[in-house]
């Protein structure tokens, strides 16, 4: 991803991002490796002041990782938002080894119609974020899809150690709200969502019951408060 927001940055549409032009270097002296982007034949360097190009320069890419809107409206200007359409497919790909629109034959067509199953990311250990992005990223609507810089700063890629530096950070900025601020009345509503989905309220009973006797050795935790869970994370990184 860094590399094609390098490319974001020169103002430079890759227009071809696919998985067989994300290549792996064998790895170096310190056993690293490194993931590049390649094939720049297809690339479309945009005119200085502009952020888009016309369709005149002809519909480019691979069957199957194309933006919908290079089929859908020859009259829509192309932005270098359909790379991060391709990349999002490219994600779902590298995480699952399979395409978010399905088989090859009919793959271009549910493109078209926005028709793509997320399905097998339901196992992987950062699921809910995986496909936040991913979802992001293949927005019918191109407007709508994060820039590449957005895309790096995604929760998806932060380390153990910024997460829980952000839910400690969160903590303390709620901790002395008003039960019926905005703030507060919108953590309230996206718990009650999580409960309409299916996922248990009481937050308190997912946790080990070692965990939960050391948690109520120092205080009371509500199991059904977000801002109880977000306290009882930042307590526990101050006294571990």
């Amino acid at each position: 991803m860094h590399g094609l927001d390098h490319l974001h940055q020169l103002k430079i549409v890759h227009r071809d991002v696919k998985p067989s032009n994300i290549l792996i270097s064998v790895p170096g002296k310190l056993g690293k490796q490194r993931v590049v982007i390649s094939d720049f034949g297809l690339c479309k360097k945009l005119v200085p002041g502009r952020v888009s190009f016309s369709h005149r320069s002809g519909t480019a890419g691979t069957d199957g990782w194309i933006a919908p809107e290079m089929i859908l409206d020859k009259r829509y200007r192309m932005t270098q938002a359909v790379d991060i359409f391709s990349m999002g497919c490219v994600f779902y790909y590298v995480i699952c080894g399979k395409h978010p629109f399905g088989d090859s034959i009919s793959r271009q067509a549910r493109i078209v119609n926005g028709d793509y199953s997320l399905n097998e990311l339901s196992t992987f250990e950062s699921a809910e974020e995986a496909i936040d992005l991913i979802k992001r990223m293949l927005q019918t609507d191109p407007v709508m899809r994060p820039k590449s810089a957005t895309i790096l700063k995604h929760p998806l890629f932060w380390d153990a150690v910024k997460t829980l530096q952000f839910f400690e950070d969160v903590s303390d900025r709620i901790e002395k709200e008003p039960l019926d601020s905005a703030t507060m009345q919108q953590l309230d509503r996206d718990s009650l969502n999580d409960i309409q989905n299916g996922i248990p309220r009481d937050w308190i009973y997912h946790l080990c019951e070692p965990l939960q006797d050391d948690l109520h050795k120092f205080r009371s935790y509500k199991a059904g408060s977000v801002r109880d869970l977000l306290r009882a994370i930042r307590n526990k990184k101050h006294h571990y």
